[in-house]
């Protein structure tokens, strides 16, 4: 299929574009920032799916709906559009105008990837829906995963503690800019420990997931080259690295 991406920002494109870019089955994609080139591309460029803020400069996004509508009349045209808030009017008015999914950031690239996957697969049913905002529980989830993908599992005494590190950081980064004085005595103090400790958990569980997993290919998609070329990553790094790729997998306002 051919994606036309009409996003304003240079960044989220960017990355909706870096996550297409790696599935065989999308053969092109095309970028613009505005709405009278989304309607340009949409005219002889012919995309099979075009993803859309529905705040876009110049033309805005429900008239490009409006117009993707009529052009639906002599072929398929899939849309997922893009919106900055939950406004039950902005969202009715996108539907009316013809959206086949609208997504509500902060949300996920990879389930936008899927979304747009779905609707090309045969038997594939995606009614008109919206993607809900993203939760506490769902980034605790995808840290889970993350904590997993490299090695470090709940069986580790200093997984629970590098867990909450990761979400403090993720809802305030200020917090880490006093790792050793603030975040450890806070994580120690909810559970009945000490500072000390909680940084030595921490450091055995990044190491001993390091001297198994260091350089695997998760590790290298966090920034982290072969284990045989750097020594094991500081509790800083590694807590940074995750809360970095966190961010470039979630798109947020």
């Amino acid at each position: 299929m051919k994606v036309l991406i009409a996003i304003n920002s240079d960044h989220e494109r960017k990355l909706i574009e870096s996550v297409l870019n790696n599935d065989e089955n999308v053969e092109g994609i095309i970028s613009c920032s505005n709405g009278e080139q989304a309607l340009d591309h949409i005219k002889y460029d012919k995309p099979d799916a075009v993803v859309l803020d529905i705040i876009i400069p110049g033309v805005d996004g429900v008239t490009v709906l409006e117009e993707i509508r009529e052009l639906k009349k002599k072929r398929d045209i899939k849309t997922i559009v893009i919106a900055s808030v939950k406004s039950d009017n902005i969202i009715s008015k996108a539907f009316q105008a013809g959206a086949d999914y609208a997504m509500i950031k902060p949300y996920d690239v990879n389930a936008l990837k899927r979304r747009l996957l779905d609707m090309f697969t045969p038997g594939s049913i995606v009614d008109e829906g919206i993607e809900s905002q993203i939760n506490d529980s769902y980034i605790e989830q995808k840290v889970s995963v993350i904590l997993n993908n490299t090695g470090i599992y709940p069986n580790l005494k200093g997984y629970k503690y590098l867990k909450t590190a990761i979400l403090y950081g993720y809802k305030d980064e200020k917090i880490l800019e006093g790792v050793t004085k603030v975040l450890y005595p806070r994580i120690a103090r909810e559970n009945n420990t000490t500072g000390d400790r909680v940084e030595r958990a921490i450091r055995h569980a990044i190491e001993s997931a390091w001297k198994k997993y260091g350089g695997n290919d998760f590790y290298e998609k966090m920034g982290f080259p072969d284990k045989e070329k750097k020594q094991r990553p500081t509790n800083s790094e590694y807590i940074y690295a995750v809360l970095e790729y966190l961010k470039n997998t979630i798109i947020s306002n």
